[in-house]
């Protein structure tokens, strides 16, 4: 299983702690993770939650050299509960990964303040 997480609060990667900053973008959450370059094959899982209203997100795979949309631009909903994720209640995605593909997560805030987001990527 290969887990990473990023969460409000926590300067992880390229994901800055107070979140997306006002009308601002993160081009890929998933640059230099391991999801970055997938290792194994497996069954992906995306976990998602946004703490404002104003968040959209486009999940993207590269499989030989060709792009995939998996997630076309669209709202992160809100929080189900206050910090944390709940499996539950926060699942966005699951599909089938292979080895050697690469993934990206775009971020984007329409907001004009930071808002803070929490996500949990899995693959089992």
């Amino acid at each position: 299983m290969i887990a990473y997480s990023v969460g409000a609060g926590v300067n992880i990667g390229n994901v800055p702690a107070a979140g997306v900053p006002a009308n601002g973008v993160i081009a890929n959450v998933l640059q230099g993770t391991p999801f970055d370059l997938v290792t194994e094959d497996g069954i992906f899982s995306l976990y998602m939650k946004g703490n404002a209203i104003g968040l959209t997100h486009t999940l993207y795979l590269i499989e030989n050299g060709v792009q995939k949309t998996i997630i076309p631009t669209s709202a992160i909903f809100l929080a189900s509960t206050v910090n944390g994720l709940k499996v539950n209640e926060d699942l966005v995605m699951r599909f089938r990964v292979k080895a050697g593909s690469r993934m990206g997560h775009q971020i984007s805030n329409t907001t004009a303040a930071a808002v803070a987001f929490d996500a949990h990527y899995v693959i089992e």
